[in-house]
């Protein structure tokens, strides 16, 4: 079976009415092309269908569900990696001035930096651990 022979679903559809929406405010299609062309997009049981839809716009490829979530992982793990470096990297910071100051004044004090650190951590590792759970799993074939 080939991809375009793959039985589409809901979100493809919507995808290719919003491609073709694109395509009628840059003028490319008329309103009863677009009329024409979305009542199909609904109908379409396929990829091919879909894909024969924009045969003769330009467009980006249909994501593939395989491809599609491989796709949606990487930029969310450089993401994830950015906002934890920085949060290290603050840690580091606001620990370092807390131990300087405690040892200038010869007294620990206040244990001031987990109002920054922990907070902060504390989101972060809601918000990693939401998108963790919510992430498109792949699909064994």
């Amino acid at each position: 079976m080939t991809d375009l022979e793959m039985r589409a679903a809901d979100q493809d559809r919507e995808r290719v009415v919003r491609q073709l929406s694109e395509h009628l405010a840059t003028g490319r299609l008329t309103m009863p092309e677009f009329d024409e062309r979305v009542s199909a997009a609904y109908e379409a049981r396929t990829y091919g269908a879909l894909d024969q839809l924009l045969r003769d716009l330009p467009r980006e490829e249909l994501a593939r569900p395989a491809a599609a979530s491989v796709a949606a992982t990487a930029p969310r793990r450089k993401r994830d990696h950015g906002v934890w470096a920085s949060w290290l990297a603050t840690s580091v910071i606001v620990l370092f001035i807390y131990l300087m100051t405690s040892l200038g004044s010869g007294e620990a004090g206040y244990f001031w930096p987990m109002w920054v650190i922990g907070p902060w951590g504390l989101l972060l590792a809601i918000g990693t651990a939401a998108e963790r759970l919510n992430a498109p799993r792949p699909t064994q074939g």
